[in-house]
Parts: C-alpha cells; structure tokens; sequence
C-alpha cells in the first residue's frame, strides 16, 4: 500500500493498492482550516480476498472500459477483432485485477507499470505496458495519467478509462462541484470508439 500526500498540506492524502490493480482506495481532501474529508465511496465488503465486483475507489479500466459483446449474437464478454471472435473478457477489462508494479515513489506521487503475461494474452492477445502516474495537482485537485504503449507489431485495440467512486455532494462545496478533464493523444487518429494503439 502506497500512502501519498499532497506537497505542503498534509491533510491532502491518497491511499493507493499496486496489489488490487493500482486501485486509488482513498483520496481525503482538506475542509476548512482543520478538518478533512473523504472523497471516494469503498464498498466494505470489496476488501474480500475475491470480491465480488468493482466497488469503490478509482478502478483503472483496460483493456476495455465498459462490457463488450460481439454482434451477432452479442453475448457478454466476447469481442471481434480482425475477424477472430475472442471471449470470457470481464467487465472492465482486467487491469483493475491484476497486481502492478511500483516503478517509483516519493511521498508525493508515485509511477506504476502493468505488462501483459500469459494469463493476458488468454484475453487479450496482445503485448502491452500501461503506466499510471498518480499525484497532487493541488490539496484538492487529484491527477491521474494513464499511458498505453503498444509493445507488439500489430495494432491494439483498447478503450481504457477510470471508474471513479465518488462521493457527492463534495465535502467542501455545497452542491456537486467535480471537474474531469481528460486529454487523449492517439497518432494516428481513429475515428471509431475503440482506439488503435500504434506499434
């Protein structure tokens, strides 16, 4: 468990889990001049050794973000690719499952890796690195980058994404006051949802 707190306020913390698939467990932010307050929902019961589904925290979704079902006959978990019909792939994709890697640490932020093995590539047929850097943009500001290499020679398809679990209204705003702002970089663009990941 990694335990992270934001540069000169030290109530700003994050709680971060490389065992259960990097999963941000808590993110507490400064209330006021003395208090805190969490900010992400945690189901009690998903600290089971298997738990039953994602429920709580900051999941990170890859290699598919939501469910896939390939038509005909759009049965849950399948997906076509190149003409081959793939199958058994769990919501959400796998990441979030999966132990990851601590490339490095400070009190402040932390760089963590995940690389496809034999047991993906039973999924998801290609080789890969995610990295997800985790850090402070402000006591009350959380950043997380996600980067998908593609270590293979074929195209890969993924649609990756977080599944946050917050916690509304936000402690320190009196009504629902969260802002995302994503950026993807993909070269070269691909107009269909699922992105093509070049060698």
């Amino acid at each position: 468990m990694l335990a992270l707190t934001c540069r000169g306020e030290p109530r700003a913390r994050v709680l971060l889990d490389p065992d259960r698939g990097a999963l941000v467990r808590s993110w507490v932010v400064p209330v006021g001049r003395t208090s805190s307050a969490e900010r992400l929902h945690f189901e009690p019961w998903a600290d089971a050794p298997s738990p039953p589904d994602l429920r709580g925290g900051i999941p990170v979704l890859f290699p598919f973000a939501g469910r896939v079902a390939a038509p005909p006959a759009l049965v849950p978990g399948t997906w076509r690719w190149n003409g081959r019909l793939h199958d058994s792939m769990p919501i959400h994709g796998f990441a979030h499952s999966l132990p990851w890697t601590v490339l490095s640490a400070t009190r402040h932020s932390a760089l963590l890796a995940l690389s496809d093995t034999p047991a993906t590539r039973a999924l998801y047929p290609f080789p890969f690195e995610l990295r997800l850097r985790v850090s402070f943009r402000s006591p009350t500001a959380l950043s997380l980058r996600l980067s998908v290499r593609n270590t293979g020679t074929e195209p890969l398809p993924c649609t990756p994404g977080f599944h946050p679990y917050l916690r509304l209204p936000a402690p320190d705003a009196p009504s629902p006051a969260i802002q995302f702002v994503g950026h993807a970089r993909i070269v070269p663009y691909d107009p269909t949802c699922t992105v093509l990941v070049p060698p």
